[in-house]
């Protein structure tokens, strides 16, 4: 099941409520709105990893909302799906509001569904974002989200260490590894003091609920313990 947040904004009741119950069923988190001031609000509130958007709204079109998103440097890079009953829409979807697809409205809920999931892995893929859990990596700005809330920024040695033991959870890394990669040095370096002081600054950024998971066992190395959901 996936982790990601949606926007839909659209002011057809009957077509809302098909996708709301879709895309929850795909394991979205769904927000839902009619029209583009309640979008305009909803964006900043929740913070969206997609919006979905009926071309043509009860105060406005797609066009008004995008024209916001993109020129707002927070949430210029969210993507925008468009939907829409009218295919001539579909040119000015892109070259005008800046969509990353445009979808027209003939097309079943669980299609639709399946072109946001594929927009949305391949842009997370590009970026480098990896997500488990109640974490987020987000290479480009080294940092990492915490339950979508809390952000929390690293330096790049300290990025690179979380990074290369997140990913490889639930197994140990050695350190001989952690040295090579961070160091850019051969296992016959000696690191381990270096590893230790970095762990230990890193510790402090995470906080007490986060630090606990890096864990260090002798002759196997450093590990990142996630817990299991409750």
């Amino acid at each position: 099941m996936n982790q990601y947040t949606i926007l839909i904004v659209e002011d057809d009741a009957a077509a809302l409520r098909m996708l709301e119950k879709g895309f929850r069923r795909a394991g979205f988190t769904v927000h839902s709105v009619k029209n583009c001031v309640e979008a305009f609000k909803s964006i900043k509130q929740y913070k969206p990893d997609c919006l979905l958007l009926d071309y043509c709204l009860e105060d406005g079109t797609a066009f008004d909302i995008c024209k916001r998103v993109r020129t707002d440097d927070k949430i210029k890079k969210v993507p925008i799906v468009i939907l829409s009953g009218h295919s001539e829409k579909s040119l000015s979807s892109y070259t005008v509001c800046q969509a990353d697809f445009f979808v027209e409205k003939d097309k079943t809920c669980k299609e639709v569904i399946v072109i946001v999931e594929s927009l949305l892995r391949r842009l997370e893929w590009e970026r480098g974002i990896v997500k488990n859990a109640d974490i987020i990596l987000d290479p480009a700005n080294l940092s990492i989200l915490v339950y979508e809330k809390r952000i929390i920024k690293l330096t790049s040695d300290q990025f690179l260490f979380f990074s290369i033991i997140f990913k490889k959870s639930p197994d140990f890394v050695k350190e001989e590894i952690i040295v090579k990669h961070i160091f850019n040095l051969d296992s016959s370096h000696d690191k381990s003091e270096a590893i230790r002081s970095l762990v230990c600054r890193l510790r402090q950024k995470l906080g007490p609920r986060l630090a606990f998971r890096i864990k260090n066992k002798r002759n196997k190395g450093w590990i990142y313990i996630q817990p299991d959901p409750r």
